[in-house]
């Protein structure tokens, strides 16, 4: 998916610069002027732009990006205020069984320990992980059975996921180590991120019988690895919480009070997931080229 958008992109006369943070959303003026960024291969620099649509985690985006002083007050409190998704761990697999081997079709598996989800919710809001955390069951082979690239030929490629807690403390380090990507040597970050892992297939194995036994390649990220790569506050997948009142009207729409800065992404109000962060896109760009782009695309 990522190779054929960075197609698209390039097609159009777009240029991607990998490896390369934005460092700074540039205003001049109550306007857009620009991003500057720094790059391992590309160095630091500022591309000027009249447009930037940013699809970063929202609140760096205001807060750290663009800065606090470019907009309103209100504006700057309801996205300090917004409540964050709670973010997942998933561990990653490469079985030594062909994808038929399995004893489920092209599905996703869900397996929840009980019914009730709202204690759960709570449990990992307050750092605590359940029993019985509930999966996330993803087999890219079987989505995809003719890639040759997801794994070698009578093998499968496997994800199973997990909510978990955000806080730095339930991963055994702290804020100023998660700042500066020094946790990863951490051994109490290690120990608690193998615990998990060894937890999420010993849970996986009631649905998956043996798995334990076939796994040739094995990586999991954490909350803070979504955060180190990702730049997302709390190591969200999912951008703000969908509450009830952070649903709709309730998200950011593309438009911000600085003129020439829009947003995209799951934070907005087209919703979190591929499909709302896809959307997203499609409403950002209808707000820059105002011709009816997102009537076309979404009644296509």
């Amino acid at each position: 998916m990522a190779d054929r958008l960075a197609e698209a992109i390039e097609a159009a006369g777009g240029a991607i610069r990998l490896r390369t943070r934005a460092t700074r959303i540039l205003v001049e003026e109550g306007r857009v002027t620009g991003v500057a960024y720094d790059g391992r291969h590309h160095g630091t620099g500022v591309v000027r732009a009249p447009v930037v649509v940013s699809n970063a985690d929202l609140k760096r985006t205001v807060l750290e990006l663009v800065g606090v002083e470019h907009f309103p007050a209100a504006w700057v409190e309801r996205v300090r205020a917004f409540e964050m998704a709670l973010p997942l761990f998933v561990v990653f697999l490469g079985l030594d069984r062909p994808p038929e081997a399995l004893p489920y079709g092209n599905v996703n598996r869900w397996l929840f320990g009980d019914y009730d989800v709202d204690d759960a919710y709570a449990r990992l809001a307050r750092g605590e992980m359940p029993a019985h955390p509930f999966l996330y069951v993803a087999t890219a082979s079987k989505k995809d059975p003719q890639n040759p690239r997801l794994a070698p030929r009578a093998h499968t490629n496997l994800q199973i996921m997990t909510i978990a807690p955000a806080q730095p403390e339930f991963w055994g380090v702290d804020a100023e180590q998660l700042r500066t990507g020094t946790y990863v040597a951490s051994e109490g970050y290690r120990f608690r991120k193998e615990q998990l892992t060894q937890r999420l297939i010993a849970e996986a194995e009631r649905i998956i019988p043996g798995l334990s036994q076939h796994i040739v390649l094995r990586e999991a990220s954490t909350p803070l690895t979504h955060t180190r790569f990702t730049g997302s506050t709390d190591g969200t997948s999912y951008g703000i919480s969908a509450t009830p009142g952070q649903f709709l009207e309730g998200r950011p729409g593309a438009r911000t009070p600085v003129d020439g800065l829009l947003l995209a992404g799951a934070s907005t109000r087209s919703g979190h997931g591929i499909a709302g962060a896809m959307v997203s896109g499609v409403v950002a760009a209808d707000a820059v080229l105002r011709d009816g782009t997102a009537r076309r695309v979404l009644s296509a």
